[in-house]
């Protein structure tokens, strides 16, 4: 696992937001947390994959998940529904990403998840970002 903080006092660290960040692909993910770092005053981590992204979070609660969608060996659907179904982490917000144009289905809605909750956000021309909260 990838950590990588904001350069925030002792004191301010105790309020910082976390956001976890599940990318497979370590350029693009090491991408995304410098934009994060650099755009917001969160603390930013990377992980690989689901299995490390399971483990986590027994012990690092985030305020947002931002996941790859084609991930190895559980893409981030089934991610997405195995965190929210832990009581502690079914109120937190996820992006899904993905380079692919359309990797939820062929049309331009989306596969539906198993969770209650089932908020999305089309993008323009359906560019594979998606909004789950």
């Amino acid at each position: 696992m990838s950590v990588v903080r904001n350069q925030a006092s002792s004191e301010d660290s105790i309020n910082v937001k976390t956001i976890l960040v599940v990318e497979d692909d370590e350029d693009i993910g090491s991408f995304i947390v410098e934009a994060l770092l650099q755009e917001t005053s969160h603390q930013a981590l990377l992980v690989t994959n689901g299995s490390k992204a399971l483990e986590t979070v027994k012990t690092i609660k985030p305020n947002l998940f931002v996941l790859d969608y084609l991930l190895p060996r559980m893409n981030g659907i089934d991610l997405y529904d195995q965190l929210h179904a832990t009581k502690e982490l079914e109120h937190i917000p996820a992006i899904m990403m993905s380079a692919k144009r359309s990797p939820l289905n062929s049309t331009n809605s989306c596969k539906p998840l198993k969770s209650s909750s089932r908020k999305y956000l089309n993008s323009r021309q359906n560019r594979g970002w998606r909004v789950f909260s």
